[in-house]
């Protein structure tokens, strides 16, 4: 991880690349439609190598499923607002681009990896929801589309795995963009966890 990262940051990137399924809570602002913007909404998403659910919620309900599984090349969504659903067949190209994604910011495990690629500093360590923690911060916009870029996470001392993230960014069109990472659970099998979603009874296809 560089000369920068400490031990624990060292030890964290090996425990979240080692983890075989995380869930975690985002929360966002600057998105174009502002129904999406927290505090009125936010995702919880499941992932792994091969299964990615992530349900969006409005105002405290959940709105939307999206689902898919590289194994067995299912998509299937849930539009709860509109009580419709659908469900098909991945092609090849779809799985492909679906598996290169996750070599981007998309997942916890890549959004590490290039945050420690960044020149970063250590920050004070502080409490956060009863864990005591160390974080780091880069600004640095290395290869990155944006005029201004901040971001911060945060790991546990006791555990070694990220408890919270912060990013705060200006997009070329002045854009101001915040997302904020936590409610994290790591060391997950998701192949036992449930995570394929049942289609309600009454719901319509699309």
């Amino acid at each position: 991880t560089g000369s920068t990262s400490s031990t624990l940051w060292a030890q964290a990137a090996k425990n979240v690349q080692a983890s075989p399924g995380v869930i975690w809570r985002s929360r966002s602002t600057g998105s174009r439609d502002p129904n999406d913007d927290w505090p009125n909404g936010y995702t919880i998403t499941w992932r792994s190598a091969t299964i990615t659910r992530t349900d969006h919620y409005r105002d405290g309900q959940i709105c939307r499923t999206i689902y898919y599984n590289l194994d067995t090349k299912t998509v299937i969504g849930v539009l709860h607002d509109h009580k419709m659903y659908d469900k098909r067949a991945m092609s090849d190209e779809q799985v492909q681009h679906a598996r290169a994604d996750k070599d981007r910011w998309t997942t916890p495990q890549s959004a590490l990896s290039h945050l420690l690629a960044l020149k970063h500093y250590a920050l004070d360590r502080k409490m956060i929801d009863g864990v005591l923690c160390e974080g780091i911060e880069t600004t640095d916009a290395s290869g990155l589309p944006f005029k201004s870029f901040t971001a911060r996470a945060w790991v546990g001392v006791e555990t070694g795995y990220p408890v919270l993230a912060e990013v705060e960014a200006v997009d070329d069109g002045g854009v101001r963009h915040t997302t904020t990472l936590d409610q994290f659970r790591w060391n997950l099998d998701l192949s036992a966890e449930g995570v394929e979603p049942a289609i309600p009874s009454g719901y319509d296809p699309l």
